[in-house]
């Protein structure tokens, strides 16, 4: 079994580090560690769309050696257009 993802986000009310695996953020509701304040899933979705977007580019370069999203054919010159962007 993998190890779980640790991320580290702000809590929007006290700006202390939330380090946490990141299933935690995406609880319905969860207290953070530093102010006590509840926190929701919905005050972090945004950023943990973004980032686990991030990641699944990252794994795909590492396990296809491309990145995916450098124009048209991943950026390679395999379909003949280097990637230049057109």
């Amino acid at each position: 079994m993998p190890a779980a993802e640790m991320i580290s986000l702000e809590c929007p009310h006290c700006q202390g580090e939330l380090y946490q695996p990141l299933t935690w953020f995406k609880e319905p509701s969860f207290t953070c560690p530093a102010c006590g304040k509840i926190l929701t899933a919905g005050e972090f979705a945004t950023t943990i769309a973004a980032l686990e977007e991030a990641m699944d580019a990252y794994h795909a370069e590492m396990i296809n050696g491309e990145t995916p999203s450098a124009g048209c054919c991943g950026g390679g010159k395999k379909h003949g257009c280097g990637g230049k962007g057109h």
